[in-house]
């Protein structure tokens, strides 16, 4: 399921902390540090998973980690964000530049200083054919996080794309 469905939204999240906590790491499960440990653990299995090219896996240490948060009270911060940008550069990988896309757009909101989401949400975005929304999330990044080359770049081809899409067309003689 995707990270935008109700069932993984903050609100009506409907979560076993104990099931988040012991599908593969047996961490403390004194509450209220043992999710917080949890989910930077799982944060750092999806880094792992991520550098060893498995996607599918690191997305899902990512939703476990999200879902650990999530138990733990968090609603936003730092960690969350990391959390779904992380599984949105694997859902880029695997093909998914929809729910790249959602999971980008949430991790900005839960902490609107991180670069990287702004750069994969806006990289998403240009995988779907949306350049002007590539090009709003590159503008906003600029905005929040201040000159970024990536970002800048982005911003360039995501513009040069969108006035290609907005152009009329050729006449002919």
């Amino acid at each position: 399921s995707s990270l935008g469905s109700s069932a993984h939204r903050e609100g009506e999240a409907r979560c076993s902390c104990t099931a988040a906590m012991s599908a593969g790491y047996r961490g403390s499960r004194a509450a209220p540090i043992g999710a917080r440990v949890s989910a930077e653990a799982w944060k750092l299995e999806g880094n792992a998973k991520l550098i060893a090219g498995e996607d599918r896996a690191a997305s899902d240490c990512y939703e476990q980690g999200i879902q650990a948060a999530i138990c733990e009270g968090l609603s936003g911060g730092r960690l969350l964000s990391q959390l779904r940008s992380g599984k949105a550069q694997a859902l880029l990988r695997l093909g998914d530049a929809e729910a790249a896309f959602k999971c980008c757009a949430e991790a900005v909101a839960n902490d609107p200083l991180n670069g990287k989401a702004y750069w994969r949400g806006a990289t998403a975005a240009m995988k779907l054919e949306r350049p002007k929304k590539a090009a709003e999330f590159c503008r906003q990044g600029l905005a929040a996080v201040g000159e970024s080359a990536a970002l800048r770049g982005l911003l360039e081809e995501a513009e040069a794309a969108f006035a290609l899409r907005a152009a009329p067309p050729p006449q002919s003689a």
